[in-house]
């Protein structure tokens, strides 16, 4: 029998990323992040600190962990990031969506999900859905949902710095 020998870069699961090991751990954490706003407004945080919280600092440090975890899951080509990128902000945006719901149907006043004039008419509350769904499906591709912009710029960011974790020029077939 014949025994082949195959370096780290050559092996099939080097070749293949693995999407499900690197997204996991980020889409728990987010569809947690949209669930502690909700409650944090329920409670009666008030919406300028949880917006502050869930949009601004944490969906960046997700990004930031995509982006710095990358390569340990075999995603090394700036091509591999944009499908991913889309199913990050289509599930967020989806666990909006679902808050959204909740709060136009139970008309909770505290929660900025939605607005007042969601409330009772079902043709609004249909269409601030249909408005988050036509930007969270679109916005990891095309850049219309800050969700998705903020965790594709800082993953491609990763590849952009040059020396980036000691690597070296040809382990980014996109620098090289």
């Amino acid at each position: 029998m014949e025994s082949t020998v195959y370096s780290l870069a050559q092996t099939p699961s080097a070749v293949q990323p693995d999407y499900h090991g690197w997204l996991r751990g980020s889409l728990i954490f987010l569809g947690l992040l949209v669930v502690g706003r909700f409650v944090f407004e329920m409670a009666g945080v008030p919406p300028g600190v949880t917006r502050f919280l869930s949009s601004s600092a944490l969906i960046y440090l997700v990004a930031i962990y995509l982006g710095a975890i990358a390569p340990l899951h075999n995603v090394k080509k700036l091509v591999q990031l944009i499908i991913p990128s889309l199913a990050v902000a289509t599930w967020t945006v989806g666990w909006v969506i679902l808050f959204t719901l909740v709060s136009g149907i139970f008309r909770l006043q505290r929660s900025h999900f939605a607005e007042k004039s969601d409330y009772g008419n079902w043709a609004n509350l249909g269409t601030h859905v249909l408005e988050h769904a036509v930007e969270g499906t679109g916005g990891g591709f095309v850049g219309a949902d800050r969700r998705g912009r903020a965790i594709l710029a800082l993953a491609l960011a990763r590849y952009r710095r040059p020396g980036g974790n000691n690597r070296r020029a040809h382990d980014y077939p996109l620098l090289g």
